[in-house]
């Protein structure tokens, strides 16, 4: 009996670890989602995010990309703060919610002369993750306001 308990206990430890860790690796990857966006956005070069997406999401934000150029403008974003509310694993699907607090302003691309006042902006999101090639990356973001000038 002392045998069963040990193996179950180790094995319960193991699960919790091995949980533990891959909500790690999906906080990362959320993370490091939105500084290379960021990154794309103000470059601008979506193809900096392709190790980062779904090829759904990669086609949004180059879409996104191209809509900014075409009308003389980038974006300068940064992500000042980011907490982590939710995060779920289910196999080779992952969800994480989170509040995060932005600042960003549009630019002149040539110039980069900022061409609109600089917005400092809460929002609640919800990334999808999927695993493509043993590795999470995003494959949707829905993203709601909640607040502005770095409240809550």
């Amino acid at each position: 009996m002392k045998k069963i308990i040990i193996v179950l206990l180790a094995f319960f430890s193991f699960m919790l670890l091995s949980c533990s860790g891959e909500k790690q690796e999906v906080k990362n990857l959320v993370i490091t989602y939105n500084k290379v966006k960021a990154e794309a956005y103000l470059k601008p070069r979506a193809h900096l995010m392709e190790n980062f997406t779904s090829e759904k999401e990669f086609r949004q934000i180059d879409t996104y990309i191209s809509y900014l150029y075409k009308t003389n403008r980038i974006l300068k974003a940064e992500m000042k703060k980011i907490d982590f509310e939710e995060i779920k694993i289910e196999g080779e699907k992952a969800a994480a919610v989170t509040k995060e607090r932005w600042v960003y302003a549009y630019l002149e691309p040539v110039n980069r002369n900022p061409i609109s006042e600089e917005y400092d902006v809460i929002y609640a999101n919800k990334y999808s993750l999927i695993r493509k090639g043993g590795r999470w990356v995003v494959d949707s973001l829905e993203s709601s306001e909640i607040g502005g000038k770095g409240e809550g």
